[in-house]
């Protein structure tokens, strides 16, 4: 019939909507914690052990520093956009006043 009237459809289309805006991150967080806690130990662990050890951590500190960083910013436009196209944000206000 009508996919619209069907609520399976706009449950789906709401599940989407929640991963595409990292919503339902929390969510997964847990069953990946593991696993994460686990390759930052064997990480540190390879990199103690590494000749050049010291040039090696701070080489994965600036890696994971710029990588929060770019994270940072992608989710801040990611929500800015959203914003400016619902003319939440007045359109003569510059974006750099939120991203810096």
């Amino acid at each position: 019939g009508k996919p619209l009237k069907n609520p399976e459809v706009w449950l789906d289309a709401a599940t989407q909507i929640f991963f595409s805006l990292s919503l339902a991150f929390w969510g997964l967080f847990p069953e990946s914690a593991s696993g994460t806690g686990q390759a930052f130990i064997v990480l540190t662990e390879v990199v103690i052990k590494m000749p050049g050890s010291q040039v090696w951590a701070v080489l994965f500190f600036v890696m994971l520093f710029s990588h929060d960083l770019s994270s940072m910013f992608g989710n801040l436009e990611g929500v800015l956009i959203r914003l400016l196209h619902l003319h939440m944000v007045p359109p003569w206000l510059p974006k750099e006043i939120f991203t810096g």
